[in-house]
């Protein structure tokens, strides 16, 4: 495992995309002002991983590209289902192995019998909402939205059509609706990921911002909790409950506040 060469005082999870990464209609960078803070945090012994929708090479250039950052993640967490480690000494990302391809028979498996029981319905989905894109992917089955779809109203047609189903779940992420398996999820991961690390749940941050990151945001796998002040509604109130933080500023600032807090609470 990259980076496992002693027990860290703490681990911080971070979503990417309107939590710890800001970007325009083209780019995408990881925020300066949550590099600043991590940087803090891993002085102090902490160790930090990423837990997003992107693929992990992705993931992996946005962090690369980050000149302020003074320690790599010691994972990547992608998909809501794959873990790669990555070597503290040039930053190479290595699949976690058989982890990865257990993971991939299971999405590949959910993926065609999804595609199978939706079939009948998606010209009625189109016709009924605003999809600008329908992604048959081998590992799961997703959508766009445009802007004027309601994901929320779409979310809840799709989960109502899969419903008879096991093993399934539909999750949201701004515009993007997918089905996907109901066995995984940013919680699932990350409790995998972390536990040879043999952290404490109660010395374990994670930050989200949408649906798809509520569980790891619901108190099972981190004592502490938080989301960006421009949350999804949902998710505020999931870390609410949780005894969470709800950050004062939106996006990588209300982030960089809440990594700010946990150093001086937790670490401090």
């Amino acid at each position: 495992m990259g980076q496992k060469n002693h027990t860290p005082s703490a681990i911080i999870c971070l979503d990417l995309d309107g939590t710890s990464v800001e970007s325009d209609t083209i780019h995408a960078w990881f925020s300066e002002a949550v590099a600043q803070e991590i940087n803090a945090a891993t002085a102090l012994g902490a160790m930090w991983c990423t837990n997003s929708g992107r693929r992990a090479h992705n993931q992996q250039g946005i962090i690369q590209a980050c000149r302020t950052l003074t320690a790599l993640p010691f994972a990547i967490m992608s998909g809501e289902r794959y873990i790669h480690d990555v070597h503290s000494a040039d930053g190479a990302l290595r699949p976690r192995q058989p982890y990865n391809n257990q993971a991939k028979q299971e999405a590949q498996k959910l993926s065609r019998r999804a595609k199978e029981v939706l079939a009948p319905h998606l010209e009625r989905l189109v016709a009924d909402f605003a999809v600008a894109e329908y992604f048959p992917s081998s590992e799961f089955v997703g959508w766009l939205l445009s802007r004027s779809a309601d994901p929320v109203a779409f979310a809840a047609r799709v989960a109502g059509l899969i419903a008879s189903e096991s093993g399934m779940q539909v999750l949201r992420n701004g515009a993007w609706v997918i089905v996907t398996c109901a066995a995984f999820g940013k919680g699932r991961v990350l409790a995998d990921a972390t536990l040879e690390l043999a952290v404490p749940r109660e010395r374990i941050l994670t930050v989200g911002d949408q649906h798809n990151d509520i569980d790891m945001l619901d108190g099972r796998c981190a004592g502490f909790v938080g989301c960006p002040a421009d949350a999804d509604a949902e998710v505020r109130a999931v870390v609410e409950r949780a005894g969470g933080w709800i950050a004062d500023h939106p996006g990588p600032t209300g982030t960089a506040q809440l990594i700010r807090r946990f150093v001086t609470e937790v670490l401090g």
